[in-house]
């Protein structure tokens, strides 16, 4: 199956803090800000356990000071997700996923970076279709600067969660997690201090008779707080729309 996985997401944030991604990754926010990003990779389905991705994402921004930014592409990113254990009587199906990403433009004042994520998920259905069951994963960010001053450490997450999905293919998530990260500076962008951060996920997605999803709707909050005793909340939403070019039948 080969898809453009188009999405559009609308985030708020308050600076010093992460969004949480759609492949369950984070992105390190700088300012206090509003956002607007859309991405398209091309993902292949080379079998039904792994698929790889790749393509730009496009973004805007505004913050208290100025207005909004021109749309404009931000990064390229690639990636995959693979399916290596099947669910066994108390063993959940296994995945693991992995990404890399480098801005095209490198603000003023910024440095040339890549971002590297990964994560673990387990998946242990309740009923024989797979359409009840329980969820949790592990995620890690981790940005290295290639030219240029700063250094940011690493951030790490998780989550636990569960699924349901309806006869007429209406399928619901809901994900509560903890992610910690432990602060840096990259160049005058983003100087931020150690942060942590509980956070809430509810999805909503339909899917056809074949299980090729037509579209998905999820809103995620979070409330963080840094070791200066700042506490502060950011919201987002993200509105998903596959671009199948070859679908399963």
């Amino acid at each position: 199956m080969i898809y453009i996985d188009t999405s559009a997401t609308m985030a708020r944030s308050p600076g010093n803090s992460f969004i949480i991604g759609r492949r369950g990754f984070f992105s390190i926010t700088g300012s206090s800000s509003k956002s607007l990003s859309i991405d398209a990779p091309l993902t292949i389905d080379i079998t039904d356990d792994l698929s790889v991705y790749a393509g730009f994402d496009f973004s805007s921004s505004k913050t208290a000071s100025t207005p909004w930014s021109q749309l404009a592409i931000g990064s390229f990113s690639t990636g995959f997700d693979y399916t290596f254990i099947e669910q066994s009587r108390f063993v959940p199906e296994l995945s693991v996923s992995g990404s890399a990403s480098r801005p095209v433009r490198i603000p003023a004042g910024s440095a040339l970076t890549t971002t590297w994520s990964g994560g673990i998920d387990a998946d242990y259905a309740l009923d024989e279709a797979g359409h009840r069951g329980l969820i949790a994963g592990l995620g890690l960010t981790y940005v290295t600067v290639n030219s240029g001053p700063g250094q940011l450490q690493p951030l790490y997450g998780g989550y636990v969660g569960a699924y349901h999905q309806w006869e007429a293919g209406w399928k619901l998530t809901g994900k509560a997690g903890y992610a910690t990260f432990g602060g840096g500076n990259l160049g005058t962008v983003i100087r931020a201090t150690p942060v942590r951060q509980v956070f809430a996920v509810m999805e909503f997605e339909k899917y056809d008779a074949a299980d090729n999803k037509i579209f998905g709707v999820g809103l995620a909050g979070a409330l963080s707080r840094s070791t200066t005793g700042k506490t502060s909340t950011s919201i987002q939403l993200v509105l998903s729309v596959p671009l199948y070019l070859t679908r399963k039948r």
